[in-house]
């Protein structure tokens, strides 16, 4: 199954809200160009147990804008992110007896040069984090040259929903 699907080249931080200006400036700085801010609604379906994220998988149906919804499967292995786009009938077959959900709202600051694209989501009370993705390539050589003071960045291997589900259970 996972060959049909395509792997995330990406690495994500937790950052401080108050750290969000500073953490721009030197992303600009490296010749990152501010793209755009979008608004983001994502909803992780799963089970009462939350069996699937803690398996590291996932059915993320995520609407940008208030566009039409994009549906996705996505499976981590040996550390390894993937992804698979579902179609909304696909979807909803494979996720009819999941009755738990995790909303997110996030507003997301994009940054791009080349192929690379970091972006910067804030998501209210869950907090904010920093995910470098790479097209082709390596994000920690990214990481390596914009050479973030520690203070700034905490890598985290969370992703935004684990971290709702977490900011849910305090």
């Amino acid at each position: 199954f996972l060959k049909n699907m395509k792997q995330e080249r990406e690495i994500h931080f937790i950052i401080n809200r108050k750290d969000v200006e500073q953490i721009t400036q030197k992303i600009m700085s490296c010749g990152f160009n501010f793209e755009k801010k979008i608004a983001i609604k994502d909803i992780y379906s799963d089970d009462d147990n939350f069996s699937l994220l803690k398996s590291k998988r996932g059915f993320r149906e995520r609407t940008v804008d208030n566009s039409d919804p994009e549906y996705i499967y996505k499976e981590m292995k040996n550390r390894k992110i993937y992804e698979k786009n579902m179609n909304r009938k696909e979807f909803i077959k494979k996720t009819k007896n999941l009755k738990s959900r995790i909303n997110i709202i996030k507003e997301r600051n994009i940054f791009n040069r080349g192929k690379v694209e970091i972006v910067i989501d804030n998501m209210g009370k869950i907090g904010c984090m920093l995910e470098i993705e790479c097209k082709n390539g390596d994000p920690k050589k990214i990481l390596k040259e914009i050479n973030f003071p520690p203070k700034l960045i905490e890598r985290t291997t969370l992703g935004c929903n684990e971290l709702a589900l977490l900011n849910k259970l305090k």
